[in-house]
């Protein structure tokens, strides 16, 4: 499959906030989906749609802990330990499916500061 071009800006900020996203709770979890589904501009959209496309290697709609070791290694230049992956996956796979779909990372990697 071929890979897909994204701003490498926009992919380092994903990166950055999927690494940092906690949410303890199934309501905020559902407040910020809401958000992400309905709130961010077409231009915030589109831009972490191409994120998401740029790291799911296999096109399969969801990204597994090696997709977002490659989105690191591919964006940041580095390795993350993993970890930081698992935290990661514990804190952002709010289904327990093993994997992070489209939603789940629309609202892990959302700027939360354009909210305010």
């Amino acid at each position: 499959m071929a890979k897909n071009t994204v701003d490498e800006t926009t992919a380092i900020s994903a990166l950055k906030n999927l690494k940092n996203f906690k949410a303890d709770k199934h309501m905020e979890i559902a407040t910020l989906t809401f958000i992400a589904s309905n709130m961010l501009t077409k231009s915030l959209k589109e831009d972490s749609a191409k994120v998401f496309k740029a790291f799911d290697i296999e096109g399969n709609g969801r990204l597994s802990k090696e997709d977002v070791v490659g989105g690191y290694l591919d964006y940041y230049g580095k390795v993350v330990a993993m970890a930081d992956i698992e935290t990661m996956f514990v804190a952002v796979d709010a289904d327990n499916s093993g994997f992070i779909d489209y939603t789940e990372f629309m609202v892990a990697t959302m700027d939360t500061e354009i909210l305010t």
